[in-house]
């Protein structure tokens, strides 16, 4: 059984059986009351509910969305139709019957309320609401949107629309056509208030909204960014200007012109007072703020930020700064200069409090405040953190130290150096209490915690998780161990040793309590949590999930499991064995109760629960479903 799904729960209450039924799906929930079958029903949604009351079959049905829910009340049948969508609510009321469509939608609402007929519309979208009131019809729509909301009032056709926004709202009040327009946003709300077109306007934003209040046209304009907002309002013209940013706010107030600026940024926010030129300025970041008070120039400035914050009060130039950071502050307070510095960094702070240079810095980082309180120098530090906090409080140096860490907090109390230290986490937090130096660790983890108490080392160990843990209460060495989990947490309480185990979760945690070997086992899950009470192995486990759980209470071996599951449970109370199961699901949880075995079940869900109550058996129900969805 190919199970994908997340949060599957499967209940079969009464001589039932499940065959040839790829079930895929995030939180499926299947219910069989009374003498039902499931067959070449290919489920691979998140949350599907199918309630069979009374008599009905399903077959042929290619159902892949999340949090499907299905109610055919009387007499209805299901046929051909690849449902793909996520959270997807069907109601056919009476005497209705859907065909050849295609939803892949997540959230898809549908309601037709008379003699409506649904062909060769390809929804995928997310949250898809559609409302036919009156003799509408929806024939070669291309809807690919989540959330999108489409109103037709009086006499209007959707044709060669291929919308793929997510929450796209469309409103046409009276005598417009929608031709040739690629809306891919996200939230897409389009006003034409009175006799406006949309042509050759290919706008993929999410959350975009566009106001022509007269006598205006877009063309050629390349609009792929998220919650878009563009206001014109006298004269204006778009041209040749590929903006491509989430929440984009251009504002000209008298005679400007935008050209040859590629603005892809996030909530983009740009303000011309009076006589400014932009050129030339690759414009990419989210939530960008540009201020140019008095005859400022923004040249060959690559601004790729998001949240982006600029202010030169007098006589500052900037030159040659490579800025692509997000929420980026900088604040330059009396003849500093910035050069060479690759500033690429979300929400980066910079404060030079008096005749400080930045130089030859490589700070890249998210959210990265840097105090100098007094001569300090900073060099050869490729800081590219999120978040990254630096305090050097006296005579601290901090060199050819690769800091590419969101949220990066590093505290030297008394005479540390920190050298060759490849640090790319998000959130680090490196503690040396006492003498520890740390060398030739490669940690890219995000909100890594490391903790050394006493005379320890970090060797040869690639720590690339997010949020690790690692303690080392006494005597311990980590070697070759390739960490790359987000909240590892690592406890050896006595005489452990890690060697070979590729761990590359997120958040997990391993406990040994007693004379425990961890080897040859890839553990790149997230949140897993591994328990071994009393002399258990493991090996040739490929465990890759996001917060597994593994108990096992007394005498059993696991070996050949591919468990690559997120949030994994399983539970073998009595005398099982799990050998050639290739569970990759999140959140899975496994229960036989009583002499059970599970083979050759392909488990990949996320958060999947099996329960088999009394003497079932599961084998060979790995179905695999073609490119249409049927098997």
């Amino acid at each position: 059984m190919a199970t994908k799904g997340i949060g599957l729960v499967v209940k079969c209450d009464d001589r039932k059986t499940w065959r040839d039924m790829a079930t895929k799906g995030i939180g499926l929930i299947v219910k069989c009351d009374d003498r039902k079958t499931w067959r070449d029903m290919a489920t691979k949604g998140i949350g599907l509910v199918v309630k069979c009351d009374d008599r009905k079959t399903w077959r042929k049905m290619a159902t892949k969305e999340i949090g499907l829910i299905v109610k055919c009340d009387d007499r209805k049948t299901w046929r051909e139709m690849a449902t793909k969508g996520i959270g997807l609510i069907v109601k056919c009321d009476d005497r209705k019957t859907w065909r050849e469509m295609v939803t892949k939608g997540i959230g898809l609402i549908v309601k037709c309320e008379g003699r409506k007929t649904w062909r060769e519309m390809a929804t995928k979208g997310i949250g898809l609401i559609v409302k036919c009131e009156g003799r509408k019809k929806w024939r070669e729509m291309v809807t690919k949107g989540i959330g999108l909301i489409v109103k037709c009032e009086g006499r209007k056709t959707w044709r060669d629309m291929a919308t793929k926004g997510i929450g796209l709202i469309v409103k046409c009040d009276d005598r417009k056509t929608w031709r040739e327009m690629v809306t891919k946003g996200i939230g897409l709300i389009v006003k034409c208030e009175g006799r406006k077109t949309w042509r050759d306007m290919a706008t993929k934003g999410i959350g975009l909204i566009v106001k022509c209040d007269d006598r205006k046209t877009w063309r050629e304009m390349d609009t792929k960014g998220i919650g878009l907002v563009v206001k014109c309002d006298d004269r204006k013209t778009w041209r040749e200007m590929a903006t491509k940013g989430i929440g984009l706010v251009v504002k000209c107030d008298d005679r400007k012109t935008w050209r040859e600026m590629d603005t892809k940024g996030i909530g983009l926010i740009v303000k011309c007072d009076d006589r400014k030129t932009w050129r030339k300025m690759d414009t990419k970041g989210i939530g960008l703020i540009v201020k140019c008070d008095d005859r400022k120039t923004w040249r060959e400035m690559a601004t790729k930020g998001i949240g982006l914050i600029v202010k030169c009060d007098d006589r500052k130039t900037w030159r040659k700064m490579d800025t692509k950071g997000i929420g980026l502050v900088v604040k330059c307070d009396d003849r500093k200069t910035w050069r060479k510095m690759a500033t690429k960094g979300i929400g980066l702070i910079v404060k030079c409090d008096d005749r400080k240079t930045w130089r030859k810095m490589a700070t890249k980082g998210i959210g990265l405040i840097v105090k100098c309180d007094d001569r300090k120098t900073w060099r050869k530090m490729a800081t590219k953190g999120i978040g990254l906090v630096v305090k050097c409080e006296g005579r601290k140096t901090w060199r050819e130290m690769a800091t590419k860490g969101i949220g990066l907090v590093v505290k030297c109390d008394d005479r540390k150096t920190w050298r060759e230290m490849a640090t790319k986490g998000i959130g680090l937090i490196v503690k040396c209490e006492g003498r520890k130096t740390w060398r030739e660790m490669d940690t890219k983890g995000i909100g890594l915690v490391v903790k050394c108490d006493d005379r320890k080392t970090w060797r040869e160990m690639a720590t690339k998780g997010i949020g690790l843990v690692v303690k080392c209460d006494d005597r311990k060495t980590w070697r070759e161990m390739a960490t790359k989990g987000i909240g590892l947490v690592v406890k050896c309480d006595d005489r452990k040793t890690w060697r070979e185990m590729a761990t590359k979760g997120i958040g997990l945690i391993v406990k040994c309590e007693g004379r425990k070997t961890w080897r040859d086992m890839a553990t790149k899950g997230i949140g897993l949590v591994v328990k071994c009470e009393g002399r258990k192995t493991w090996r040739e486990m490929a465990t890759k999930g996001i917060g597994q759980v593994v108990k096992c209470d007394d005498r059993k071996t696991w070996r050949d499991m591919a468990t690559k599951g997120i949030g994994l449970v399983v539970k073998c109370d009595d005398r099982k064995t799990w050998r050639e199961m290739a569970t990759k699901g999140i959140g899975l949880v496994v229960k036989c109760e009583g002499r059970k075995t599970w083979r050759d079940m392909a488990t990949k869900g996320i958060g999947l629960i099996v329960k088999c109550d009394d003497r079932k058996k599961w084998r060979e129900t790995a179905t695999k479903v073609n490119q249409h969805g049927t098997p």
